[in-house]
């Protein structure tokens, strides 16, 4: 008997121990979701707020870890109702994105990236529009996942507009029908049109109308990937004209479509273009310094434009590297461009990592944008940069053009500092430097303009990528990859 009690005893401490242990070793979560004993050193965490220069503040969130990254940013207008419905959004992406994190250790080697960023479009009577991108690129999957969230708002009213504020009467038929017209005028499309699927996801997409932005005259509906097409397609935008909206828009947008149309010019009215005299008045001088100025993801009409009026003022070019999918709509920036001696290259069409995609995707990425480039200015580019700067042996081997890197990245897209901007720049330029910003941000376009003066006034000529290249004697080959020209090096 004795023996049985002793045991039953060392048994209960064996266990009482055993718990104590567990419970003592337990794993500790940080407020995100990190598992801190997972980690080597902690999560690193910025916020910052800067003021836009034509509406409100921008509200910034920079997070970075062993096991993940991100940058999210949002707009902050002042106004309670609105902006906690916009923080609840971003908060929703980054609580799910540290969720996921946590749920998936096994893969704690490879890093998970999520980036929130946002376009903003103003129209009168107080009415903003919002397009948030959001990024999420998980450690355990091959390809990165994109979705768009969109807002349309009031500020005068303090509300939100929804699709039912803007049309009366069966608009969702009418849309339907303008969206099959739209993808039917375009090649690439035609043959999938008639497809089950296609109207399949049609009505599916079309009792889904969510994600829109309205413009001074028109509105843009969006789809994120797979929403209309296959993959390879990528997001979709379908920018719709107010006239063509006759009789289905409420009362207080009718003055949109009842300005008269557009005069008749005549040929001796129109205004001559600018005559390109830049070879006779930009004369480069190989021996003398050089850099290139280059710009990710635009065109995008409130911050390429000042970019470029900085340049023409100082005589100065850059070099542009477009999204496909924002071309059409931009032609009379990409115009200008070419008109005052910049280069257009190519930076696929809607922004994919090309080193996850197949080789008929990549094609069609870098063809697409080649195509809608030349259609819409009939020039085609001769130069591409790929995304996220992301390169291996096969994309090398499918690429009929140059890829061209940068030896300076400015972080413009993480940061929103001008001044911060300004310092990567004349603290590191050499001669021969390419230089990475991108033409989305005021605070982007605000450095621009305090550094080229500066850059001229230290004996740099401001080239594009292909004159730098030339004007050193290096020819740019197809499939291989360029980050400068430093001499000696």
């Amino acid at each position: 008997m004795k023996k049985i009690l002793s045991f039953i005893l060392l048994l209960f401490i064996t266990i009482s121990l055993i718990n104590y242990i567990k419970k003592d070793t337990a794993p500790i979560y940080s407020d995100n979701l990190i598992l801190e004993e997972e980690m080597d050193t902690p999560l690193q965490t910025s916020i910052t707020r800067t003021k836009r220069k034509d509406l409100g503040e921008v509200e910034t969130i920079i997070e970075y870890g062993d096991y993940s990254s991100l940058a999210a940013h949002y707009p902050i207008f002042g106004i309670d109702s609105i902006d906690s419905t916009i923080k609840d959004m971003v908060q929703g992406y980054i609580d799910n994105f540290y969720r996921e994190v946590e749920n998936n250790i096994s893969n704690r080697k490879l890093k998970s990236e999520l980036n929130i960023d946002f376009d903003m479009y103003i129209t009168q009577d107080d009415i903003v529009s919002l397009k948030f991108s959001i990024m999420e690129s998980m450690s355990y999957n091959a390809h990165p996942n994109n979705s768009i969230q969109t807002f349309v708002i009031n500020l005068g009213k303090e509300e939100f507009i929804s699709l039912d504020d803007i049309f009366k009467g069966e608009y969702l038929s009418m849309l339907s029908e303008i969206i099959i017209n739209h993808f039917s005028d375009d090649e690439e499309y035609k043959e999938y049109i008639e497809t089950d699927l296609f109207k399949e996801k049609l009505a599916s997409a079309k009792d889904n109308l969510d994600k829109f932005v309205v413009q001074e005259n028109s509105i843009i509906l969006f789809f994120e990937k797979y929403e209309l097409f296959a993959g390879s397609f990528g997001e979709q935008e379908v920018e719709i004209s107010y006239r063509d909206l006759r009789g289905f828009l409420k009362k207080e947008l009718e003055d949109l479509v009842e300005e008269p149309l557009d005069p008749i010019v005549e040929e001796n009215d129109i205004e001559k273009p600018k005559e390109i005299i830049e070879e006779e008045t930009r004369i480069i001088d190989p021996e003398k310094p050089m850099v290139a100025l280059t710009f990710d993801d635009g065109p995008n009409g409130k911050t390429t434009i000042p970019i470029l009026d900085t340049l023409e003022k100082y005589n100065s070019v850059g070099t542009f590297f477009v999204l496909g999918n924002r071309v059409s709509h931009n032609k009379e920036i990409l115009e200008r461009m070419i008109a005052e001696g910049s280069e257009v290259g190519n930076h696929t069409y809607n922004h994919k990592k090309l080193t996850s995609l197949s080789t008929e995707d990549v094609e069609w990425q870098i063809k697409s944008t080649q195509d809608i480039i030349f259609d819409t200015i009939s020039i085609t580019p001769k130069v591409m940069r790929p995304t996220y700067g992301a390169y291996d042996d096969i994309l090398k081997s499918t690429l009929d053009m140059p890829m061209i890197l940068w030896s300076i990245d400015t972080l413009d897209w993480k940061y929103r500092d001008t001044n911060r901007v300004v310092k990567s720049i004349l603290d590191n330029v050499t001669d021969g430097d390419i230089i990475l910003m991108h033409d989305l941000y005021e605070s982007t376009a605000n450095a621009v303009e305090k550094v080229v003066p500066e850059l001229i006034d230290r004996g740099f000529q401001l080239v594009t990528v292909s004159e730098l290249y030339e004007a050193r004697g290096k020819t740019l080959e197809s499939g291989k990859t360029y980050n400068h020209v430093h001499k000696n090096r």
